[in-house]
């Protein structure tokens, strides 16, 4: 069985070796913009739907229409309709 207080030091002076602050600094970063321009594209494109939506209502285009065009769902259409 292996004495953790007696290779304290090593496992110390391993940890302190292996981490990099920089670099999990850098791996944090590059992960949040990640996230963000994939949250921004799906908002982009819902806004963009949206704005679809709302066009073909205003040339009264019918619902099934609306949901070939825009690839959008009833639902979808009902609450751009009561926004109008």
């Amino acid at each position: 069985m292996i004495d953790l207080k007696k290779e304290k030091a090593g496992v110390i002076r391993m940890h302190v070796l292996d981490y990099n602050e920089e670099l999990h600094t850098q791996t944090l970063l590059e992960q949040g913009i990640s996230q963000g321009i994939s949250q921004g594209i799906t908002q982009g494109m819902q806004e963009k739907t949206i704005k679809v939506i709302r066009n073909m209502l205003l040339r009264g285009q019918t619902d099934e229409d609306i949901m070939s065009i825009a690839e959008c769902s009833l639902e979808d259409i009902e609450k751009v309709r009561k926004e109008i």
